[in-house]
């Protein structure tokens, strides 16, 4: 462990290993002085500085679940903040990038910015790889290019501060990849781009997109099933000129098609609640996706939401019931034949037997005989499950 209190430069590398802990509290910190653009690596240690002013001459790099913590004083970098796999990076002090490079983040890496927070000259904040995650509960970040995000499941939340970005915000990865505004948070950029685009506005937040406030505060966008229907429904706290949402569905969660239009109420300053029935054509699963467009065109996709597949109860009958406990019919109303598996089992839970069956209709027998008693079948198709009661009294 090393803790800084006064002046110290490193002409090399610093290098932090696995339980290594470096800590500035005062003083000025300067690594990299060689002139060869030295850097910062941790590997499984930790960061802190508390206090004092610290110039980086070159990389600051977090692998393998480091920490990295700037909670006071002055942090100059001069090239690229690169932090990975499990590593932390949280800042609520000034950090400013001197030759305008990035920060990445990649591979379940996390950055936290909070109230006191003041970044400044960072090109780029790029996501890359699955996974990573930016959350922003005060403070000040500014952005001189854009937030890229290449990789997939990567989440920017703010509900705090404010974040300002020169150019996009660029979903140019795959799925899963969402950016949300609420609370007290404010997010200025001037268009998003990409064909995965997914973020929402919620409780108080603001987006500020080409100059234009986004006219919807969403405040929910949730789906239930009931049989074959599932049930949408969405509410805001207040619109803006809100012509209309649209509600986009899809069976594989990539490939959409346009469900249906739903008006909106152009100008309001109270809750609206909203819903839709979908009656589904399949029992698999569903994702739905919600977009609001304005009087002028302007559009804003929020969340993605997954509803699970299941069997209906009414689409599985079983018969006779009451049974001899010789035979049983088991009938499924799909269109389609089904292969499943059926388990038999009495009121204690124990298994009587086990049927592999491919059915609309399918009878099984039992031998020997079941005795008198409830017992239950509980069928498997897939990885959906449904139960079904049934009494022998012979």
């Amino acid at each position: 462990m090393l803790t800084i209190s006064a002046n110290l430069s490193i002409t090399g590398d610093l290098i932090i290993t696995t339980s290594g802990s470096v800590t500035q509290a005062a003083g000025i910190f300067d690594i990299g002085t060689g002139g060869n653009n030295q850097d910062i690596n941790i590997d499984g240690g930790s960061l802190s500085i508390t206090g004092g002013s610290t110039n980086i001459h070159g990389l600051l790099i977090g692998i393998n679940s480091s920490t990295i913590a700037f909670t006071g004083g002055t942090i100059l970098i001069d090239d690229e903040i690169d932090i990975f796999s499990g590593t932390s990076l949280s800042v609520s002090t000034t950090l400013t990038s001197v030759n305008q490079d990035d920060i990445e983040i990649d591979g379940n890496a996390s950055m936290t910015v909070s109230a006191g927070a003041l970044i400044t000259g960072f090109d780029d904040l790029q996501f890359i790889g699955d996974g990573g995650s930016y959350t922003q509960t005060g403070g000040v970040t500014s952005f001189e290019d854009q937030i890229e995000i290449d990789g997939t499941n990567a989440t920017i939340n703010i509900s705090g501060g404010t974040m300002d970005i020169a150019f996009d915000i660029n979903f140019a990865g795959g799925a899963g990849n969402q950016v949300n505004v609420s609370g007290t948070g404010t997010v200025t950029t001037t268009e998003i781009t990409g064909t995965n685009q997914n973020t929402s506005i919620t409780g108080g937040g603001t987006m500020v997109v080409g100059g234009v406030v986004l006219p919807v505060d969403l405040l929910y966008f949730k789906a239930s099933r009931e049989s074959s229907e599932i049930l949408l429904e969405w509410a805001t706290a207040s619109e803006i000129n809100n012509d209309h949402f649209e509600i986009e569905k899809s069976f594989d969660g990539i490939n959409f098609s346009k469900s249906i239009e739903v008006s909106g109420s152009g100008n309001s300053s109270d809750q609206v609640k909203y819903n839709y029935v979908d009656m589904v054509a399949q029992n698999g699963d569903v994702y739905y996706r919600l977009s609001q467009v304005d009087f002028d065109g302007t559009s804003e996709t929020y969340n993605t939401i997954f509803v699970g597949g299941e069997i209906p109860e009414n689409n599985i009958s079983i018969y006779p019931n009451p049974s001899d406990g010789a035979n049983l019919t088991l009938r499924s109303l799909s269109s389609e034949a089904n292969t499943g598996l059926v388990i038999i089992y009495n009121l204690k839970g124990n298994v009587i037997s086990k049927h592999h069956l491919a059915f609309n209709e399918s009878q099984i027998s039992m031998n020997p005989k079941l005795p008198k008693g409830i017992y239950f079948a509980k069928i498997q198709i897939g990885l959906q499950i449904v139960t079904k009661k049934f009494v022998v009294n012979k």
